[in-house]
């Protein structure tokens, strides 16, 4: 099976510290990589570098063959989606929050599905009513859903995911984790970060430690 996704010898340097050097992987469709390490070795900075939010400071990272350089940033944004731990929107209630990715150009040719936002929602345990909610009045946990079912929906093939379940408890998090290996579904790929060492044996076929 092609490689997808793939990294070669990328560092990282803070000052005088460095963080991580020769980071080497690649990913098939259906891998999921756990990204491990200590607070501050840099687990989140790597996740940014790979989006394209932070500047690849040496090596190489490729998508389908193809350098991130090379590639249009809102394009490569649009297939590589990252999932900070602590989500922003901009926008009032939650249905103006899955519906205005679809606003930006990059997304043009993609068409907000409400079945397809019912059916994830459902998955997470959550009802309609819940479109109508306020970002405002959203738990942590219940951010986490919103910005994991806007992820969702605007298809992207790769899934970078910073502790995604942080907020949620264990029944909400195993629905979450169910969801994103029946989205994969052997056709695209993720890279997750978590402290939970159960999770991350439930959930990854791959493993780096930093």
């Amino acid at each position: 099976m092609d490689k997808i996704f793939e990294v070669k010898n990328i560092a990282c340097q803070i000052e005088d510290r460095m963080l991580w050097q020769d980071i080497s992987f690649s990913l098939k469709a259906g891998d999921i990589l756990a990204l491990k390490g200590p607070s501050g070795s840099g687990k989140t900075l790597m996740l940014r570098t790979l989006a394209g939010l932070e500047p690849i400071q040496s090596g190489a990272v490729l998508y389908k063959s193809k350098a991130q350089n090379d590639y249009e940033m809102p394009v490569y944004r649009s297939e590589i989606i990252y999932l900070q731990q602590r989500p922003s929107f901009a926008a009032k209630t939650v249905a103006e929050s899955l519906k205005n990715p679809f606003k930006f150009k990059v997304h043009e040719d993609k068409k907000y599905d409400a079945k397809l936002v019912a059916k994830y929602l459902l998955a997470l345990g959550r009802d309609l009513d819940f479109l109508s909610k306020e970002i405002a009045n959203l738990s942590g946990g219940e951010e986490q859903i919103v910005a994991l079912v806007r992820a969702l929906i605007l298809e992207p093939q790769i899934i970078l995911l910073d502790e995604a379940t942080a907020s949620l408890d264990e029944e909400s998090s195993q629905n979450l984790e169910q969801l994103i290996l029946a989205y994969l579904n052997q056709k695209r790929a993720a890279i997750w970060i978590s402290h939970d060492q159960k999770q991350s044996e439930r959930i990854s076929n791959k493993e780096l430690s930093l």
